[in-house]
């Protein structure tokens, strides 16, 4: 372990629900990775948030000591595709709405975006590069290609790699921590870019959820698959396991 310093983004998965387990950023999965490699650590991911916004958080928080590192690691724990990213007036920022479902687009700022995040479902790139879109018809053929949603997700691991370039001495891995069908990730992985540096390679291409989906005694409550604190536990056993292993970050 070489890093001096370790900067996770990512959703709820990745924030820990510091709220309802009330152990801070200390009992969240960085926090023990971070603990256990004796670096500091900001744990900036946040609820809810789309993968675009995952990619941006680096850039939309204000992080001195994240600033000074020689040689960071920043993780990515990648959520589900079907998040809204949407430009939020009132803070000047990218955010995010937690779900595209009909019934969750009445509140709020995306009100007036509902029409707009169902239209995104039938727009296909057919390829990794977007070199041509498309609307789908009530008519096609299912499409080959994938939807704009996971087009969003391939572009935003494309951003979160240019932080390798901003900062040369700096690591950079991703993989799904949360994703609500673990199918999707194994089934999608041969379509997404820089597969080198995805951590769900050492976990079967599974998102790390698969670690404590199954066992409901490592779930925040009964109908809250969220992980508690011996799942958060786990998640951070993978991520040192990985670190002392070096396994090809």
């Amino acid at each position: 372990m070489e890093y001096d310093y370790l900067l996770a983004c990512g959703d709820s998965f990745t924030e820990g629900c510091q709220d309802i387990i009330g152990n801070g950023p200390e009992g969240t999965w960085p926090g023990i990775v971070a603990e256990h490699f004796k670096i500091p650590f900001s744990n900036i991911a946040r609820g809810g948030a789309s993968n675009t916004e995952i990619a941006l958080q680096p850039l939309q928080s204000i992080i001195p000591e994240f600033a000074k590192a020689k040689r960071p690691l920043i993780i990515f724990g990648l959520t589900v595709p079907y998040r809204l990213p949407y430009f939020q007036p009132s803070k000047g920022v990218i955010h995010s709405h937690y779900s595209i479902l009909p019934e969750h687009m009445d509140e709020g700022d995306v009100r007036y975006l509902k029409k707009f995040a169902l239209d995104m479902l039938n727009t296909y790139y057919p390829d990794m590069d977007g070199a041509e879109i498309r609307q789908r018809s009530s008519c096609d053929e299912p499409h080959e290609g994938i939807d704009a949603y996971l087009f969003a997700t391939q572009q935003s691991i494309k951003i979160m790699m240019q932080y390798k370039i901003i900062n040369p001495n700096a690591e950079v891995m991703w993989g799904w921590i949360h994703n609500s069908d673990p199918e999707d990730v194994v089934d999608r992985k041969l379509l997404l870019p820089y597969r080198d540096y995805c951590f769900n390679k050492h976990s079967g291409w599974l998102p790390l959820q698969h670690l404590t989906n199954k066992d409901e005694k490592y779930w925040l409550k009964e109908n809250d698959h969220h992980p508690n604190e011996r799942g958060i536990q786990l998640y951070a056993d993978f991520f040192i396991q990985l670190l002392e292993n070096n396994n090809g970050f």
